[in-house]
């Protein structure tokens, strides 16, 4: 407890006074805003990465379902030819393997464009509606 005859406090002339403490702030509000900015940039650009090659394995999985469509039905046509039988059978195995294939491919593009990794930045922490760092709980 400060003694009744205690003289006031008194603070060194030292110490940055209001307008300065208010340009420090908004310069660390700058900053941070700047900061920001660079990873969302950076956080969007990895994004739109992942999205292109997730996009060219999609496009390469369906120009091999229209192959193996072309050598199924190339395969069913050979079929219902009752003097050629090999021709037919070996279609057969060429179009279920390219749908395996496809399968695949698929199976790849879905990973690669289903979001796994959570947001950093604020900006997408908040488009993703992920509030759970923030103060509102």
């Amino acid at each position: 407890m400060p003694k009744a005859d205690a003289a006031p406090l008194h603070y060194p002339s030292s110490k940055p006074a209001f307008p300065e403490l208010f340009k420090e702030l908004a310069g660390d509000g700058k900053r941070w805003l700047d900061a920001e900015i660079a990873l969302a940039k950076a956080e969007a650009g990895l994004r739109v990465r992942g999205y292109a090659a997730g996009l060219g394995v999609a496009f390469a999985a369906l120009a091999v379902l229209l192959a193996a469509t072309v050598v199924l039905a190339q395969a069913g046509v050979a079929a219902l030819t009752p003097y050629v039988t090999g021709p037919a059978v070996a279609g057969l195995v060429v179009g279920i393997a390219l749908l395996v294939i496809v399968v695949v491919l698929a199976l790849v593009a879905k990973s690669l464009l289903i979001n796994k990794t959570r947001p950093v930045g604020l900006v997408f922490r908040w488009l993703a509606g992920d509030e759970s760092e923030s103060g509102l709980k």
